[in-house]
């Protein structure tokens, strides 16, 4: 690794672009149950509340949760404030999500999703994870059944947060 070259004459320095400034991680073991065809905010208590050190900061959010559900499916999404981020564009009845899993049988799979968004802003902004089954009953952090037995789950959801230097 360089810090200061000299090329034909010009300096170079390196940058400290790509460089993680702050990294907030929260962790959700509470079971989440939650209603057919409308998307819900999984839990408040993983909200990550930031404000960017600089306008060009980025910001790499990654979710991971067991999930199941009676409709075999399961969606995630990333809101930052209000403001739907980095799903794709829904179209009829196909949901714009970051992530999904398809659980038969009612057992748990790991529900995850991804994404680097680029909010331009240094004021304070808060991002959300919301989750969405398509029919019946969805649940975080348990299978559908939650037996007493090996086939029933407990797990836990975690969410991550890194601000990455523009």
């Amino acid at each position: 690794s360089w810090t200061t070259d000299e090329i034909a004459g010009n300096t170079i320095k390196q940058s400290d672009a790509g460089k993680v400034l702050t990294v907030q991680s929260k962790s959700e073991a509470s079971v989440t149950g939650f209603s057919a065809d409308s998307w819900v905010l999984f839990n408040s208590s993983l909200d990550v509340t930031i404000t960017p050190q600089s306008s060009s900061s980025k910001f790499l959010l990654q979710f991971t949760a067991p999930a199941s559900a009676s409709s075999q499916r399961v969606y995630m999404k990333f809101v930052r404030d209000t403001t739907d981020v980095g799903g794709g564009g829904a179209s009829g009845s196909r949901e714009a999500c970051n992530g999904a899993t398809y659980t038969g049988g009612g057992a748990a799979e790991q529900l995850a999703g991804s994404y680097l968004d680029s909010p331009a802003t240094t004021s304070q902004i808060v991002y959300h994870v919301h989750v969405y089954c398509s029919s019946g009953t969805g649940y975080l952090n348990r299978s559908h059944e939650d037996s007493d037995n090996d086939g029933g789950i407990r797990g836990t959801a975690n969410f991550t947060v890194l601000e990455i230097a523009g």
